[in-house]
């Protein structure tokens, strides 16, 4: 998203990335979800594509993005208001409505949608990931750390350009994905809110009742678009001379491939490449491994963690995941080379009654945490809160 928005993160985005730019303008009258006469007008900008495709009859079972926009839509229309849609992207927009809530995305349009909020009116802002300075300066420490090394810095990768400060600063509440730790990126605003990213129902993740005996020196780096934000390099570079093997499912930009091409000629480096979500080959891709290993340096929450978890895989995972692992999954503290390694080894370590039970896990708390009628029912909630505090 984003920056959110999918920064075209290939299929599997972390931070939805960036989404891509509207070609087909605003939806205007969304109301699928209303079971009565409205309430109120709200406007949200995102992705109207998703809501369209939708109002279609065409099924989704990809949350990041799409499953988030249509889960906003639904939570709008339930708490009986009718919904305009526009791109995240749109300053072109132009309307005489006056909106009782503005939800917005990014900071691109921020200027332009605003004047159409009524003095009386809530504005909330809907974040994907970490506090836009603290999103940035994480990225350029790790490309500092990438020139460090190899003598060269590439193109920044998920960097975002577009100041999001004053609609942080104007916002009557904001609603971040992520775990307990987003909010502390926050910390200067006084109303903010998070919560957990959804994954739909899959009936095909068959790899739940493995033994792991011969997956359990298998990791899986599966991510979006941003190879060294997600920190493909670190997990590359851990895993030279290891016996445990490393699956990359992900887009790796080619000036990036290019640095590391002794090193996926390796016989424990695979490199699969972007994936197309539960594929005959993402699902093969999840048979093999125990673990699904993630040292990014910001995110929301990563879409594609969390369909990993739907799948059995252990989570390894830097706190800037925002991935709560408690008794299942790794924490990565400093997201070193030397500690994704010994974190690797004393994973595959584990007997695999243990990884058994913390797949199971990892599953569970998929199904408990990341339900979209968890996250619609939340984002109602925060919504209902912020209205309300705002009309104190």
């Amino acid at each position: 998203m984003k920056r959110g928005l999918v920064r075209i993160a290939k299929r599997l985005a972390g931070r939805p990335a960036i989404p891509k730019a509207s070609t087909t303008g605003p939806l205007i009258g969304y109301a699928a979800h209303l079971t009565g006469s409205p309430k109120g007008r709200a406007l949200l900008s995102y992705l109207p594509e998703p809501l369209r495709q939708e109002l279609a009859g065409q099924p989704e079972n990809e949350f990041s993005n799409r499953g988030v926009i249509r889960s906003l839509g639904r939570a709008l229309n339930e708490l009986d208001y009718l919904v305009d849609i526009v791109s995240w992207d749109d300053t072109s927009y132009q309307t005489n409505d006056r909106y009782d809530l503005l939800i917005q995305h990014g900071g691109v349009n921020y200027e332009t949608l605003r004047p159409f909020l009524k003095p009386s009116g809530t504005l909330i802002y809907f974040s994907t990931g970490s506090y836009w300075r603290y999103h940035n300066a994480a990225e350029k420490r790790r490309f500092a750390a990438f020139d460090r090394r190899h003598g060269f810095q590439p193109s920044y990768d998920r960097l975002i350009t577009f100041s999001e400060e004053k609609v942080d600063h104007d916002a009557n509440g904001i609603i971040a994905l992520g775990n307990d730790v987003v909010k502390e990126t926050y910390k200067k605003f006084p109303r903010v809110y998070n919560l957990n990213l959804a994954s739909y129902p899959d009936p095909h993740a068959g790899n739940i009742a493995k033994s792991h005996t011969d997956t359990k020196n298998n990791f899986l780096f599966i991510a979006g678009g941003g190879a060294i934000h997600k920190g493909v390099d670190l997990a590359i570079e851990a895993f030279r001379g290891l016996r445990q093997h490393l699956y990359i499912m992900a887009y790796v930009e080619p000036e990036v491939q290019k640095v590391y091409a002794k090193d996926l000629e390796r016989a424990n480096i695979h490199f699969i490449g972007p994936t197309e979500m539960r594929s005959a080959a993402f699902y093969e891709a999840m048979s093999k491994c125990s673990f699904a290993v993630l040292p990014s340096c910001s995110e929301g929450q990563p879409g594609s963690i969390v369909e990993a978890l739907n799948n059995g895989l252990i989570p390894v995972v830097t706190r800037d995941v925002h991935l709560s692992v408690n008794n299942y999954g790794f924490l990565l503290k400093t997201a070193s080379i030397t500690e994704i390694r010994k974190t690797v080894q004393a994973a595959a370590n584990l007997d695999s009654q243990d990884i058994v039970r913390r797949a199971r896990k990892a599953h569970q708390v998929t199904l408990k945490q990341h339900s979209p009628e968890l996250f619609v029912s939340t984002l109602k909630s925060y919504m209902q809160k912020i209205v309300k505090e705002t009309s104190k």
